[in-house]
């Protein structure tokens, strides 16, 4: 879906137009100029630039065309979310160096973020969303350059801030931004007249215009213009009242203890943060799917014959890999071409330390790496990942941290999504096992005090009783803790089903980059706010004989409101399990798609990439209102060699089912039953 072309063509400009009288207030009058502008040529322009790597062209195209360069932001976002290919992720690395050098935020990143993590009934919701504001954009032009019918403008304002509630929920921050603004000049004496302007509504609407700029760091000339006319607003008392900072939820000072009273701490902490080597997988239980010893699984790095190179991935001008034996790895740490660090291909798990990053920002960094044997096994298959002059894979995880003390207690970070930074926002990636549209989520942990088990990374963060904004700086190597004053509640689980290794909801708004891990205590303290699933994870078995899932939200689960202080609520999760699936329906039969078909549980969660376990329901139709189903066949799942490197994507699913059906039946239901999964039990779907 290609981003309305009718935002390119406006600029803000202001007049400020002097009265002599107070009913005719010296307000400032926005209006927009239509410019002549050419989307194709700055592509174009933009492209050539990546081309011929010139950082400063791109910046400069970029500070010059900052609505352009915005949209052209959200197209690649979004494309790297439904088709990922190489060229748009290169292309999304050039934009966040042009963005950041031109506008110095992360307003990129945001962007991935919030594309990466959409389900395929907010995609749907969106399209029609963003149809109806372009038809709204067009209605506005169309009256503001023809008669300026106040009835009209009064009608869109409504229509605009409807369509901003409407983005606001899906947590499309960039359109809920626009809809407001749009909401905002239609009440503007430029529209309804200054006999029946709304200065006052406008206000209302700037603010969240504003605040959803803000949210997503787009810091554009339209934002400041924006807020520069918002300021003149406010000086002549058309503003929105601010409410007393003291006491209030997010207001910063003397943080609170549970229900909101307050505790008495002291200022800002700012933290030098120290490289920490953590040497054992088993050191401290983290919130990841990876940190065990299934490594055939891991991020990877793949070499062919001597000679051969290859990057680190998710590390931003990161280390290289050569090979330069046929049992010599070395890592290039500053990208000469020769080797700095050894990597050993020795069949055991080895820690690897190198630097990364230069100036303020240069730190070290380091992963566990091993390489396959002849008698791995794949889903249950037997396979060879030995090393061969041809083709190595070095597998890795995590094993960096910095360590810091925060008013006399411990705080680690660790590095668990591998892009370098010690304390980076999560995100979410493709990979193999997953169903159509859904992605895995990835972030960093922390751990407090003497504690063996980590915490999600999070924004705020409590620590001895005291609740804090964290904010990390040069790529991890500076923390700062800001004590907090936040109201708070609870969250309390209620799950049946395997081990939950994690369980993590996340906040909205203020608390969008706060997580919390449900599954560390009965009842986890929270700040008053809207919680949603985020992602988890359950297992059964131990080393190479662990069995497990990764669990994802689906758009059926429900969100969590702790509404005021001392509050607690219930969070549903686990068994009884069902399934989901997709079935296609022919004249003669009835065909269950293997690669759609996912656990459930009651909340509505998805239990996706199962490990050791994957499901062999049987499967049963029956004509839409019968009593009774059809004898059940049961799904084969891949057990051979051959099948498995003809495709290993399959080997997570089981295979499809086909089933003979009258032509006569033309309305069917279809049920799984999976009766003693390894993991999950009886797992049993409804008809539909």
């Amino acid at each position: 879906m290609k981003a309305p072309l009718l935002i390119l063509c406006c600029a803000l400009t202001f007049s400020v137009a002097n009265a002599s009288t107070a009913s005719s207030a010296a307000t400032p009058k926005p209006s927009f100029a239509l410019q002549d502008v050419d989307q194709a040529t700055f592509r174009s322009s933009f492209t050539q630039a990546m081309k011929i790597g010139s950082s400063d062209t791109m910046a400069r195209l970029f500070k010059k065309n900052p609505q352009h360069s915005a949209l052209w932001v959200l197209d690649t976002a979004e494309g790297i979310s439904n088709t990922p290919s190489e060229l748009l992720f290169k292309r999304m690395d050039a934009f966040r160096k042009a963005w950041k050098s031109a506008f110095g935020t992360e307003f990129c990143k945001k962007m991935e973020v919030y594309f990466s993590l959409l389900d395929v009934s907010v995609k749907r919701a969106r399209v029609k969303l963003t149809t109806g504001f372009n038809k709204k954009v067009i209605l506005y032009h169309e009256n503001m350059a023809g008669e300026k019918l106040p009835y009209k403008f009064t009608a869109l304002g409504m229509d605009f801030e409807r369509l901003g509630e409407a983005f606001d929920e899906l947590g499309d921050k960039y359109y809920t931004a626009q809809n407001f603004l749009f909401a905002g000049l239609c009440y503007e004496d430029t529209a309804l007249g200054k006999k029946n302007a709304d200065f006052k509504r406008c206000c209302v609407n700037y603010e969240k215009y504003m605040a959803a700029c803000e949210s997503i760091e787009l810091n554009d000339p339209q934002y400041k213009a924006m807020k520069e006319h918002y300021i003149r607003y406010a000086a002549l008392g058309f503003a929105t009242p601010k409410a007393e900072e003291e006491g209030k939820p997010g207001a910063e000072g003397a943080p609170a203890t549970p229900g909101g009273a307050k505790a008495s701490v002291g200022a800002a902490v700012t933290v030098e943060m120290e490289f920490d080597l953590v040497e054992k997988l088993a050191t401290f239980s983290r919130p990841s799917y990876f940190l065990d010893e299934i490594y055939p699984i891991w991020s990877s790095v793949t070499l062919n014959k001597k000679g051969s190179r290859a990057s680190i991935a998710r590390i931003e001008d990161g280390p290289d890999v050569l090979r330069v034996g046929s049992s010599d790895i070395q890592v290039d740490v500053d990208r000469d071409g020769e080797g700095d660090v050894e990597l050993p291909i020795r069949g055991r798990l080895d820690p690897v330390v190198m630097d990364i990053g230069e100036g303020a920002s240069k730190r070290k960094w380091a992963v566990l790496a091993i390489t396959g044997s002849e008698t791995d096994t794949y889903q249950g298959v037997q396979v060879n990942l030995a090393p061969n002059d041809d083709l190595v894979n070095i597998y890795y995880v995590p094993a960096g941290s910095m360590q810091g003390e925060i008013n006399g207690t411990s705080i680690r970070v660790l590095d668990d999504n591998v892009d370098g930074i010690y304390g980076s926002p999560a995100l979410a990636y493709g990979h193999i096992g997953l169903t159509k549209d859904n992605f895995q989520p990835e972030m960093d942990s922390v751990v407090i005090g003497k504690s063996k088990h980590a915490l999600p990374w999070s924004e705020y963060q409590q620590i001895e009783g005291v609740w804090y904004r964290m904010e990390i700086a040069d790529g991890g190597t500076r923390l700062t803790a800001t004590p907090q004053n936040l109201p708070t509640g609870s969250l309390k689980l209620k799950y049946k089903g395997p081990e939950a290794s994690f369980l993590i909801v996340r906040g909205e708004n203020t608390y969008e980059n706060t997580f919390f891990d449900l599954s560390s205590a009965k009842s986890v303290e929270v700040p008053v706010g809207r919680y949603r699933f985020y992602y988890g994870m359950v297992s059964k078995g131990k080393k190479k004989q662990l069995l497990k899932a990764l669990i994802l939200p689906s758009a059926a689960m429900p969100i969590w409101t702790v509404s005021e202080a001392g509050m607690e609520v219930e969070v549903e999760l686990g068994s009884p399990f069902g399934f989901d699936w997709k079935a296609e329906v022919a004249d003669r039969s009835v065909t269950v798609i293997g690669q759609s078909v996912c656990v459930t549980g009651v909340g509505g969660e998805r239990y996706e990439r199962v490990w050791g376990a994957v499901s062999r329901p049987e499967v049963s139709y029956r004509e839409k209102g019968a009593k009774r189903g059809s004898k059940g066949e049961e799904m084969d799942i891949i057990q051979d060699q051959d099948a498995l490197y003809k495709s290993w994507k399959a080997a997570w699913f089981p295979i499809d089912v086909t089933l003979d059906k009258r032509p006569s039946v033309t309305e069917v239901e279809v049920q799984l039953v999976e009766k003693k999964n390894k993991l999950f039990g009886k797992i049993t779907s409804i008809w539909k």
